[in-house]
C-alpha cells in the first residue's frame, strides 16, 4: 500500500504539471 501512496504523489504531481501545461 506504501506503493500506491507513492504513486499517488507522483499522479498529483504530473496531473499538475498537465494542468499548467494545458493552462498555457
Amino acid at each position: 500500500k506504501l506503493e500506491l501512496k507513492k504513486f499517488c504523489k507522483w499522479c498529483k504531481k504530473h496531473t499538475l504539471h498537465k494542468e499548467a501545461k494545458i493552462g498555457r
